[in-house]
């Protein structure tokens, strides 16, 4: 274990994901386009060994929004908890 690097770390970061939808009702084919972002305060803890590395991280994530380019109204999503644990190799 003494060789391989460890690494525990915080971040904050601007998040911002986009999609295009596209759904049929009644035969006619819709398109939309949603944007969702937030604000996100991080920390975790990573493990290299050169074959493989890991990691666990969890955090705060705020000021949530979910953007319609066209005619639905906006919604603001409530604050929550983020998790994540992963294996590269």
């Amino acid at each position: 274990v003494a060789y391989w690097s460890k690494w525990i770390y915080f971040r904050a970061e601007y998040h911002v994901e986009a999609y295009g939808i596209e759904r049929t009702v009644a035969g006619v084919a819709q398109e939309n386009q949603i944007e969702i972002s937030d604000y996100r305060l991080v920390g975790g803890f990573r493990m290299d060994t050169g074959l493989y590395s890991w990691f666990l991280e969890g955090g705060y994530v705020m000021d949530r929004n979910l953007v319609f380019a066209t005619g639905q109204q906006d919604l603001k999503i409530g604050d929550g908890f983020i998790g994540q644990i992963g294996l590269r190799y």
